[in-house]
């Protein structure tokens, strides 16, 4: 185990001509393969791993995630990540995992940009059946909350902007959205949003606040209300998930 202070040590390299958070991944890799960390070893905050290979903090969280999800850390919520195992079989996938996933901060801005403008289609468009829809995926969004299963979240989430996409009447926009959709629904992506989830018990019921907001405004047929609830609720994301 390390000593208190150790595990800030100048350990990684900076950035080459690489996809960032994949070059951070494998940096922290090769770092566990030569023993700098052991299994049980706490690594360096994101900050410090971010600061010694010169790139944001989303992308060593991205790294980090892709990292839990193959089993080589775990990370504790308000402690730090720690070393779990390490096997070539592993790494393999890890690597794997993340250079088959789109770069987040990309799928967030084709998000902002699809999400707003559907909205506003489904203002003009959306019949009541659509409303009913929409309301029932974010009951089953509430329920979830209550409850804190965070696949059943998931799930109301996609069928709540599915439903508004339906009421866009517009078959090509509902295939991007479901593009879209399964884009977010990566691996990656949806790891950091259940950190996020489990991390920050705020962080659901403001979720689901701005959701129903947001659902409101298109029933009112308010398009102002509804590009300002979203783009507020974008901002939190992108402060919290891309700036923090």
């Amino acid at each position: 185990m390390l000593l208190k202070g150790a595990c800030e040590a100048m350990v990684f390299k900076k950035l080459q001509d690489k996809r960032k958070s994949v070059y951070v991944l494998e940096q922290i890799i090769e770092a566990i393969k030569s023993g700098e960390y052991k299994p049980g070893d706490k690594l360096p905050p994101e900050r410090v791993i971010a600061e010694q290979t010169g790139v944001s903090r989303p992308s060593v969280r991205e790294a980090l995630i892709s990292l839990q999800l193959s089993g080589i850390v775990e990370r504790h919520p308000g402690d730090g990540t720690y070393v779990r195992n390490i096997s070539d079989n592993i790494i393999s996938q890890a690597i794997a995992l993340l250079e088959s996933n789109k770069p987040l901060p990309e799928i967030f801005e084709l998000q902002k940009m699809l999400e707003i403008g559907v909205a506003e289609l489904a203002v003009d468009k959306a019949t009541p059946n659509d409303f009913a829809a929409m309301e029932e995926a974010l009951n089953k969004m509430r329920r979830a909350a209550v409850s804190k299963d965070y696949e059943s979240w998931f799930d109301g989430d996609k069928e709540f902007h599915r439903a508004i996409a339906d009421a866009s009447r517009n078959s090509l926009i509902k295939e991007e959205v479901n593009s879209l959709i399964d884009k977010m629904n990566q691996k990656t992506w949806r790891g950091i949003k259940r950190y996020y989830l489990e991390s920050q018990e705020e962080y659901l019921k403001q979720s689901f606040e701005e959701h129903w907001q947001f659902f409101q405004a298109i029933k009112k047929r308010d398009k102002q209300a509804v590009r300002q609830v979203m783009e507020e609720h974008f901002a939190r994301i992108e402060e919290l998930v891309f700036k923090n």
